[in-house]
């Protein structure tokens, strides 16, 4: 079956989520009330559907269009690597083709940003305060002057759940980050940027840091752009510039948490 054509797995929705799962509730009541409305069947279907309610005026549409997501048997996990991604993308084309704003986007964006938040808060509410002492821990930061702040939610969801503990910086600045890489141990700093003015500036941030702090693990430079205009290395200052997760973990020797420690952490 072609990728435009499979729908969303149907994984059973995990008990320690329970903001997803009262989505999930009220979709069932609300697609009940109305005689069982059709839904999108097809991933296609289901992106532009998400897409359409993200940049809906207010908050409910694009809410009651993840509680029916989730009503239907999509897993929270789906929702956010395959659809929220392929969302996202769209979301650049429509910009780029003047089919939406600036503004547009930009609260389309935080909208999907807002699906990571939550789960984070419900899965792990002390993360950065206490994570396993059997894997390693990630600093991923945005920029200050970076404005793509969904990719390092995505990437920094992946590396947990492939047991690597991973923490965000929000546009902050390079003094910033050499402040977080003096008080904290970690295993890999991550820069996610997403235009081609952030390249450029990429390599100002991370000549900084270089300079000015005393613990540096291996850089990682990475997002949408890396693929789009073929960014190397030597343009970024980085030591690897890496396009998907699973590059980061090889390139960096990241170690993962045991099962048993990341079912505790879970459990916090």
């Amino acid at each position: 079956m072609a990728e435009s054509d499979r729908i969303p797995s149907s994984e059973p929705i995990k008990a320690h989520q329970p903001a997803l799962q009262l989505l999930a509730e009220a979709a069932l009541k609300t697609l009940a009330a109305k005689g069982g409305a059709a839904a999108p069947q097809t991933h296609d279907q289901w992106v532009h559907f998400l897409c359409n309610a993200v940049l809906a005026d207010g908050h409910v549409k694009h809410e009651m269009a993840v509680s029916q997501l989730l009503g239907s048997g999509t897993s929270s996990d789906d929702i956010l690597h395959n659809l929220v991604p392929a969302v996202a993308r769209r979301l650049g084309e429509m910009w780029v083709g003047d089919e939406a704003s600036f503004v547009d986007v930009t609260i389309g964006s935080a909208r999907l940003q807002q699906m990571f938040q939550m789960r984070e808060e419900e899965q792990h509410p002390l993360l950065t305060q206490r994570a396993p002492v059997g894997g390693d821990t990630v600093l991923m930061v945005v920029p200050e002057f970076e404005q793509h702040t969904l990719g390092a939610f995505v990437a920094a969801d992946e590396m947990r759940r492939a047991g690597i503990w991973a923490r965000i910086g929000l546009l902050i600045s390079a003094e910033e980050v050499c402040n977080l890489l003096q008080s904290n141990h970690f295993a890999m700093l991550g820069i996610s940027i997403g235009s081609r003015d952030s390249v450029e500036r990429a390599a100002e941030f991370v000549n900084y840091i270089r300079q000015n702090a005393n613990r540096i693990p291996p850089v990682v430079v990475s997002g949408n752009v890396v693929e789009r205009l073929d960014v190397i290395r030597s343009q970024t200052g980085a030591d690897f510039v890496v396009s998907t997760v699973p590059e980061a973990i090889e390139s960096c020797g990241l170690k993962s948490a045991p099962a048993h420690e990341l079912l505790e952490a879970d459990a916090l």
